[in-house]
């Protein structure tokens, strides 16, 4: 397989994603514990303008793809965050 900028992209882009699910897993997991309360489903999306969402009425919670590059604090302040708005 030829490397190409688009090949790069995707392959670089698959990293981000794959190493951003273990840690949002890792602080989801965390916090469900810590406030006693159960995330039903979240997923990582490519997002313009927000870092995080949480729709209340599913509490589905969508974490910015863009995050995995930030520290693991930001993450986890953006998790924290989401996850309190599912109670």
């Amino acid at each position: 397989m030829e490397l190409t900028i688009e090949n790069w992209q995707t392959v670089l882009g698959n990293w981000y994603r794959e190493n951003l699910k273990i840690e949002v897993a890792k602080f989801i997991s965390k916090y469900e514990k810590i406030l006693d309360l159960k995330v039903p489903n979240w997923e990582i999306k490519k997002m313009k303008t927000k870092c995080g969402s949480c729709t209340t009425t599913t509490r589905k919670i969508l974490i910015n793809l863009e995050l995995s590059k930030k520290p693991l604090e930001c993450i986890e302040y953006i998790i924290v965050h989401e996850v309190g708005a599912t109670s």
